[in-house]
Parts: structure tokens; sequence; C-alpha cells
């Protein structure tokens, strides 16, 4: 991760954390934004100023979840998404964030119960069911369940 994409994401976050659950105004313009994003660092920019209108606009951090996703570096949204399942305890999406954020720390147990969230909610969602075939392939390994043949 690199200094200019930690500290906007850490603005983003802090921006969350600090803002008035009453924003009236709509970031639906930094939505494409986030989606078209080419780079990790354009993303982040354009999250982070969507939050700063808007925090609680759940369309725009799923929208960041996903793309970050996309472009390899969903390891950097692992905040975001556990501050979206408290907003909305059934976002799927953020959910497999979760899910593999905690197969990548070596916490079974968390990946399996929040690919299981993720499943129950979007089961169909092509994010949702690559992280659950993901986070089951770390289980069998870990686990010593997986075979070569």
């Amino acid at each position: 991760m690199n200094t200019r994409t930690l500290i906007l994401t850490v603005a983003a976050t802090v921006a969350l954390a600090l803002a008035p659950a009453t924003a009236q105004v709509s970031p639906e313009s930094y939505l494409a934004g986030v989606a078209n994003a080419q780079s990790g660092e354009q993303a982040a920019a354009a999250y982070s100023a969507g939050v700063a209108v808007s925090p609680y606009h759940v369309p725009l951090h799923e929208t960041y979840l996903l793309r970050m996703a996309e472009l390899g570096l969903v390891d950097q949204t692992f905040p975001q998404a556990r501050w979206l399942v408290q907003v909305d305890t059934t976002n799927g999406i953020a959910w497999a964030v979760i899910a593999i954020q905690g197969a990548t720390e070596g916490q079974m147990a968390e990946a399996v119960d929040a690919v299981i969230r993720a499943l129950a909610t979007q089961q169909e969602h092509p994010f949702v069911l690559h992280t659950a075939g993901q986070v089951v392939g770390w289980y069998d390994h870990d686990n010593g369940l997986a075979t070569a043949d």
C-alpha cells in the first residue's frame, strides 16, 4: 500500500467516525469516480470525497469495497467493511471482505462465519461467490483437507 492511498483511506475512515448522522447530500457523482477508478489511489480519492459529502451512503461504501477488490487491493478496505456491517448487518459485500480478512489473518472460524453471512444475503453476487470459494479453499488447506489428485 502506498503512502497516499493509506492517507486517503485513513481520512475516509476518520470522516466516517466524525460525520454527523444527518448528512443530506447524496454522493451519486462520486459513485462513478470510485467505480471507474484506474488505481487504488483514484478510488480512495473519489471515495474520500464522497464520504465527506455523505458518510452514510451505503452504495458508495459497497462500490468502494468492490472496486478495490477488483484492483487487487481488498486488504485496504477492511476497516470500511467492518464499519459497513455495523450500519447494514445484511451487507453481503462487506461480509465477504471480512471473510477475506479473517482468512488472510488465519482466523478461519471468523472467515467461515462471515462468508456464511455474505451468502445468506447475496448468494448470487459474483464477488460473494468467489470469496466463498476462496474461503473454502483456505479452510481445506489450513485443515489438511486438500488432496492432490
